[in-house]
């Protein structure tokens, strides 16, 4: 795993060394905005037991890329907030379906980024590919709970809790979509980003009252054998910004 990460990024840096010609400072830069939905399939194995998730969820994208005039790499980076709206998980071969009333605050955001290329089809389409990293958050607020463990303070047993946790995962990936230039400074853009997380960090409290106390718990480390898979189409609206020596509104001419 260590050295396909470090061929990804040998080949990022040296598209970017590409891109950037010192002797053309002409730039195509490209922001947009739309809507996202993430559909994801979780697993993870820890001694006997066996976690499975899949989550369905709807959210924003904001999408930048850059490109020096007439070259066809380039870079991108897509961000994504995206609110689970339904979530089916299975643990040891028990399922457990939930949607968005049953949890008080659920959130994945991150960034997917790395080296581009594209192709112009013809003086309104263009096709637009590109591979790299893809490092995102996930967090939840429970509400309250009951504890996955039996936990003990001052001889009372803690059967109600208020959880929540945070995952930091890490991950390549790798995104396709189409733009349709309908002016020379605006376009639609479609298409679908592609990850695969191997590797996460967890982090989980548990917090509670006892005798009008306040007390918590949790536990944090690295998540073993872990996996995500995920596709996530979306539609965007955006504007191209052609800079040398200052920017304006517009591709390069």
């Amino acid at each position: 795993m260590k050295r396909l990460f470090f061929l990804c990024f040998v080949f990022s840096a040296a598209i970017l060394a590409y891109s950037a010609d010192p002797a053309q400072t002409e730039q195509e830069n490209s922001l947009s905005w739309g809507l996202e939905w993430g559909i994801s399939f979780e697993n993870e194995k820890e001694g006997g037991d066996t976690y499975n998730g899949f989550y369905f969820a709807p959210g924003l994208a904001i999408h930048s890329a850059y490109f020096t005039k007439d070259k066809s790499f380039g870079f991108f980076m897509n961000g994504f907030v995206l609110f689970p709206a339904y979530l089916s998980l299975k643990e040891n071969g028990k399922k457990t379906d939930l949607s968005i009333s049953d949890i008080d605050l659920m959130m994945q955001f991150g960034f997917l980024f790395g080296p581009a290329y594209r192709i112009a089809i013809n003086n309104r389409w263009e096709l637009c590919c590109g591979l790299g990293f893809d490092f995102s958050f996930l967090f939840a607020d429970m509400g309250v709970v009951t504890p996955p463990y039996n936990v003990v303070f001052d001889g009372t047993l803690i059967t109600k809790a208020n959880g929540s946790s945070v995952s930091v995962l890490f991950g390549i990936g790798g995104d396709i979509r189409f733009r349709f230039h309908f002016s020379n400074a605006f376009f639609l853009s479609g298409g679908s980003s592609f990850t695969w997380n191997f590797s996460s960090y967890s982090s989980e409290e548990y917090s509670f009252k006892v005798s009008g106390k306040d007390y918590s718990y949790g536990s944090s480390g690295w998540d073993k054998n872990y996996n995500m898979f995920s596709i996530r189409p979306y539609i965007c609206f955006g504007i191209n910004i052609y800079s040398k020596t200052e920017s304006r509104l517009g591709k390069a001419s």
